[in-house]
């Protein structure tokens, strides 16, 4: 398919084929499906992340393959299977599937374990972006019964104005007035306005537009929220405005003497409930404190730098438990509000909190599953102790009087994990070894040798032995060695590290290496779909869809800066000159359905 659309992106299969093979690490996997404005074409993503050849973290897409059929698992896990294989990712080389909560994904991951050979449960990880997004909505919306603290005969009555909030509240407020400002004139008026508010502060005018809300955009409500607080005075004096004109429409058309006129339209949300209020500001701002944390977090979670100083796997279990502890702190702030005072924020704002904790801490507990998760942080060089602190049991518990510890169990059941874990790829780099050097044997002394000699002999053969069993296990001997400084360059740069101690730790770098890569969110698989929404609104809404995977494949891969390579009359591979690029790119054209 990729050779009859695009003779270019097939002179790339093979050089990227090989750029994978040389990796250092696994090649971690994420995927997420899209489905184009109008429902015209589904396509399935699915991007890579690795340690390249030169020792830099890489994250690309590696196919975009139209999806057919249903979106079930099976279907998901063949396009995955089919890209995977094409360019040489084998069993030993495949690493771990960071993807969403769709149920769907838990059964591709089930279908690739069959067919790559590993443990769906343990493979099968989530993108803690995507669980920060849903918890995140839930400090806005909130819609659970278990989250609400008032007593089972309010509930019902607690609910009802929830939704009504929802609908009415300042947020559907603020909402409707940012949809409003969606013409030429309501954007100038906007702009008019936060002039003249500089130029009565004497300062130079900086103008900004509003952010629209996008329910699957990561931080999208903090960033709409935060911009709102920033353009307070202008959205006032926007809805000044349009009330003064809704009032003046109204006297007109109170005044018109046609008994036979139609029924004046409904006015907007943000009319009818007269702008936002001292209370509804204060809510406002509520919101963008309580939704920061969830922000930070998701900019930690997100971001990848070249030697995995963010966005990496070893990240996701301290980022969690610092959430959680700023719910809790947020919670136990709330409880202290005044919501006697005009201009304090909702009273139900706690009631969200607990769920948005509820939830972070069920998905919390979904990480036991997999122990990489707990692996990633014990071999980051600072991070190493940490878990043995954050999940240690307080000293002032008694289980006897206070019943089982949540905690209770999750330090020595991860360990005992990631033993296993570690033993499997030991006893992997001693069958994999290209040569096994036998077992050293006791030599054997002379009839005359002295028992002061057979002594010693022996007791420099047990020192060898117990040298010999300590260095079997690297991860033991780097266990004691003390922490680096958060501040250390190679704190900041794990990978850096283990590249650094390799050859004092071979094994154990290759395996810190391997699990370090991971990333904790699938966030190239949303600027994948962002470029491809972005390429389809212009003229090539039209395109083949074999052609639109060509293309941004093509993009992607050439960003690696690998050289697409063709067969020569000689039978050897050679770069494609600058002249030949260019007539495969004219002859993309053909497939452009306009």
């Amino acid at each position: 398919m990729i050779a009859a659309v695009s003779p270019l992106a097939e002179a790339l299969l093979w050089p990227v084929a090989n750029y994978l093979r040389e990796a250092r690490s696994l090649i971690h996997v994420s995927f997420d499906n899209w489905t184009s404005t109008g429902g015209q074409y589904a396509f399935t993503g699915l991007c890579v992340h690795y340690l390249n050849s030169e020792g830099k973290l890489v994250d690309h897409l590696l196919g975009l393959p139209e999806l057919h059929g249903a979106h079930t698992g099976n279907n998901i896990a063949a396009a995955a299977t089919t890209i995977l294989r094409l360019f040489g990712v084998d069993n030993a080389r495949v690493g771990y599937f960071v993807l969403d909560n769709a149920s769907n994904n838990d059964t591709a991951v089930e279908s690739l374990a069959e067919e790559f050979g590993f443990i769906a449960s343990e493979r099968r990880l989530r993108c803690c972006c995507h669980i920060l997004n849903l918890s995140a909505q839930l400090v806005i919306w909130g819609k659970d019964r278990s989250a609400y603290e008032n007593e089972a005969a309010h509930l019902e009555e607690e609910e009802k104005y929830m939704d009504e909030w929802r609908k009415y509240g300042p947020v559907g407020v603020l909402f409707d007035v940012i949809a409003s400002i969606c013409t030429p004139q309501t954007r100038q008026l906007l702009e008019r306005l936060q002039c003249e508010e500089a130029e009565s502060l004497g300062v130079t005018p900086h103008i900004r537009q509003l952010v629209k809300p996008v329910k699957t955009r990561w931080n999208s409500y903090f960033n709409t929220f935060v911009r709102a607080a920033e353009l307070h005075g202008p959205i006032d004096g926007y809805i000044e405005c349009k009330l003064e004109e809704h009032s003046a429409a109204t006297a007109t058309s109170r005044r018109r003497k046609n008994r036979e006129q139609l029924p004046a339209a409904q006015p907007r949300l943000y009319i009818r409930e007269g702008g936002l209020n001292g209370k509804d500001w204060a809510t406002i701002t509520e919101y963008i404190r309580l939704l920061e944390p969830f922000a930070e977090a998701t900019r930690l979670l997100e971001g990848r730098g070249r030697h995995g100083r963010h966005g990496a796997i070893w990240e996701v279990l301290v980022t969690f438990e610092w959430l959680l502890d700023q719910l809790e702190a947020l919670k136990d702030r709330l409880k202290d509000v005044n919501y006697e005072d005009l201009d304090a924020p909702e009273d139900h704002l706690i009631t969200n909190v607990n769920l948005a904790h509820c939830k972070l801490a069920e998905y919390y507990a979904k990480f036991d599953n997999a122990p990489v998760y707990y692996t990633a942080t014990i071999l980051h060089p600072h991070y190493k102790h940490h878990l043995s602190a954050l999940w240690k049991v307080p000293d002032t518990h008694v289980t006897a009087r206070d019943g089982v510890h949540y905690r209770d169990g999750w330090l020595d059941n991860n360990h005992r994990a990631f033993l296993r874990m570690w033993q499997g790829r030991k006893d992997s780099a001693a069958t994999s070894a290209h040569t096994v050097t036998p077992p050293r044997k006791k030599p054997r002394l002379g009839i005359s040798t002295s028992r002061s000699a057979f002594l010693q002999s022996s007791i420099e053969q047990s020192t060898r032995q117990l040298e010999a069993s300590l260095a079997e296990d690297e991860y033991e001997i780097w266990k004691r060695q003390p922490a680096l400084a958060e501040e250390d360059w190679l704190s900041l740069n794990p990978l850096l590290y283990w590249e650094s101690v390799a050859g004092q730790f071979p094994i154990l770098s290759k395996f810190a290496i391997d699990v370090l890569t991971i990333p904790a969110a699938a966030a190239d698989c949303e600027r994948t779909f962002s470029e491809l929404g972005d390429m389809l609104g212009t003229r090539r809404l039209h395109m083949k869809p074999e052609l639109i995977s060509a293309l941004q494949s093509l993009k992607s891969w050439k960003r690696l800066g690998i050289q697409p390579t063709t067969t020569s009359a000689s039978g050897l591979a050679r770069t494609l000159s600058e002249e030949e690029i260019s007539k495969v790119q004219e002859h993309l054209s053909q497939f452009d359905v306009r």
